[in-house]
């Protein structure tokens, strides 16, 4: 499976610090059920607001990211267009030659069937 880095670099890096909080709850979920943190309810309220703070933070920036990402295909999705139908025309013309050799017009109509499948791939991707 193609890793989420190789799209948008830095992706993963966002979730680290979740990794953390997930320890460090775990951590004082297994201290208060051992006895030993008995926290005040600021103490506890102070813990929990840093924690949500944290998830909060961690949403803005996958939510930037996933933005980014979007852009980014966009983009792709734009340029690719563009390529293909620059080799479109060139592939009609090619096709419309009336001295054209049987190997010109079989590459011809494999270049065709291509641009095709590949516009049906751009337009079928994700916005």
């Amino acid at each position: 499976m193609e890793s989420t880095d190789s799209l948008v670099p830095g992706y993963r890096s966002v979730f680290i610090p979740l990794d953390g909080l997930q320890d460090a709850l775990g951590e004082r979920c297994r201290a208060l059920s051992a006895g030993s943190w008995q926290p005040s309810v600021g103490e506890l309220e102070e813990t929990l607001r840093r924690m949500v703070d944290q998830v909060v933070t961690t949403r803005h920036a996958v939510d930037a990211l996933q933005r980014a990402h979007r852009e980014e295909r966009r983009r792709l999705g734009h340029d690719m267009r563009v390529a293909l139908g620059a080799i479109a025309g060139w592939v009609h013309i090619l096709k419309l030659e009336k001295n054209a050799s049987e190997n010109v017009l079989r590459a011809a109509d494999v270049l065709d069937r291509n641009v095709r499948t590949l516009t049906k791939v751009i337009e079928s991707g994700p916005s």
